[in-house]
């Protein structure tokens, strides 16, 4: 995915507006207060210790930095037969209390359907969450 996101965005990466590095999300290799924003879509589902995750987040997030989520909410990913491997799948709601839990500041979420998805040739009803928060 990094490779695919390097090549997807090489203007952006030529012009220093774009990195792309693949971490552990758990000790993120980077400074204190690096970020202005941080970006993340469809991982959520994979982060096992969460309150691990989202402390890294804030401390590489600069004062009222963006963190910004974006997932398919527990109603369409308990519906497809993927998430039986390895996956936590969360509401809107549940996001939004995770990130007020640990001291980000909810204030935007967007919900949307969106364009049915196909796997193993069956179609599925999709949608998806979009959460922006900022530490405080």
């Amino acid at each position: 995915m990094v490779a695919e996101a390097f090549n997807y965005n090489n203007d952006f990466v030529k012009k220093g507006q774009a990195r792309f590095n693949r971490a552990n999300v758990l000790k993120l290799p980077y400074t204190n207060e690096y970020f202005t924003k941080v970006f993340t879509v469809n991982t959520i589902y994979f982060w096992d210790k969460t309150e691990i995750v989202l402390s890294e987040i804030k401390r590489v997030l600069k004062k009222n930095g963006e963190l910004i989520i974006s997932l398919r909410p527990r109603s369409i990913m308990d519906k497809l037969p993927v998430t039986s491997y390895g996956f936590t799948t969360f509401s809107k709601d549940d996001c939004i209390e995770l990130l007020t839990n640990h001291g980000f500041e909810v204030v935007n979420v967007l919900e949307k359907e969106d364009v049915d998805i196909e796997l193993f040739g069956e179609k599925f009803k999709n949608a998806f969450v979009i959460v922006k928060a900022f530490k405080r």
